[in-house]
């Protein structure tokens, strides 16, 4: 029995050897279909309400031949250093959204947020901008982290920024479906980047280390083994996506009626439409959005009407917003929610005043 035991011992490693060599000659990158969520533990976590989060105080570099990457996540979650105390005058403007909102391939400072900060304050306006861009996220994960987290930190004007990858690519992502027109939450058990990241943090880490290990895993990559998701060809996956974002930005319409914040969404600029040409990308969203009463920032028709900028405005070898874009996006967006601030800082000044006059008077009157 022993001796059984030990050949079927011995066998198993050789074959586990052969496979490890196997995989580490033929395949470019084993790890390639691992979320980053998962095999980057220093920067991220996953979330059993939004798959994944940032790991609150990460810091970090990075970067290609085209830019320098560095980041720097708050105690909150949010990207760039944190925000004072806030005074009583100011206003709060929370940026939510992917990685155009992030800032892929910027430095804190170089996000369109943060720059947004700087042109609102060039306006002659105190605003603090709030950067809660989380890579990779889709438009489900915004408008949870917005709904079950953001808005508590009672923002007077809220950035809904949606990407292109928002009304297809990322329909993997899902949290909801939509039935009669109405959110209904999706398991987040079953999500290819739970399963994956779950049974890839299970493993002891040696073997975690083995290219085998992550090639296997790798094939969980976009899978969707419990068919949680509609079985819809690509056409009809964009238009249940777009429906999706369309409710979510209602809902958080009649919140921002209900709280006091108004809700803008920024349709970003997308290089597949600027440089490729593909305008039908966002097929009749923002018109849809507008026929809703939501107020929409077509970011990307803004810089097409500016005049050649398309190339210009994204990296040379990434579907990222470069400096340059960056900039142009904080402009956009400035000359768009201008007035929306500058009635913010109105509202916060008359209440600082009511109060300010109840206290000089012992309390309020009537």
């Amino acid at each position: 029995m022993r001796r059984r035991l030990f050949v079927l011992l011995v066998a198993t490693v050789l074959l586990v050897a052969a496979l490890e060599l196997g995989v580490r000659a033929l395949v470019a990158d084993p790890a390639a279909g691992l979320h980053f969520a998962a095999r980057q533990s220093a920067c991220c976590r996953l979330d059993e309400r939004l798959l994944w989060t940032f790991e609150p105080g990460a810091s970090g570099a990075w970067g290609t031949d085209e830019f320098t990457e560095t980041t720097t996540i708050d105690a909150l979650g949010l990207r760039g250093a944190a925000p004072g105390a806030r005074s009583s005058g100011d206003v709060t403007v929370l940026a939510a959204g992917d990685s155009f909102t992030y800032g892929h391939g910027m430095p804190d400072d170089g996000t369109y947020p943060a720059l947004l900060q700087t042109e609102l304050g060039a306006r002659g306006l105190a605003a603090t901008v709030l950067n809660a861009g989380v890579p990779g996220y889709g438009s489900d994960q915004t408008y949870r982290a917005l709904v079950e987290r953001w808005l508590a930190l009672s923002p007077d004007v809220v950035l809904f920024g949606i990407h292109c990858s928002d009304v297809g690519y990322d329909a993997d992502m899902s949290l909801y479906d939509l039935e009669a027109g109405r959110l209904v939450e999706l398991p987040t058990w079953s999500s290819w980047v739970l399963l994956q990241g779950r049974l890839f943090a299970a493993l002891p880490r040696p073997v975690r280390k083995l290219k085998s290990v992550q090639a296997v895993l790798g094939t969980l990559h976009r899978a969707d083994p419990f068919r949680r998701l509609p079985q819809l060809d690509e056409a009809a996956l964009g238009i249940w996506q777009r429906a999706k974002i369309v409710a979510q930005l209602e809902d958080l319409e009649r919140r921002g009626r209900d709280a006091g914040f108004v809700v803008r969404a920024v349709v970003m600029p997308c290089k597949q439409d600027l440089v490729g040409g593909d305008r039908e990308i966002y097929g009749d969203l923002v018109e849809r959005l507008r026929e809703r009463g939501v107020r929409a920032i077509d970011a990307g028709t803004a810089m097409r009407e500016r005049g050649g900028e398309g190339r210009a405005v994204f990296f040379a070898r990434d579907w990222h917003l470069n400096a340059r874009g960056n900039r142009l996006l904080a402009e956009i967006v400035a000359a768009a929610v201008e007035d929306d601030v500058r009635r913010a800082a109105t509202a916060a000044t008359e209440r600082r005043n009511t109060r300010d006059g109840e206290q000089a008077s012992g309390g309020p009157s009537g």
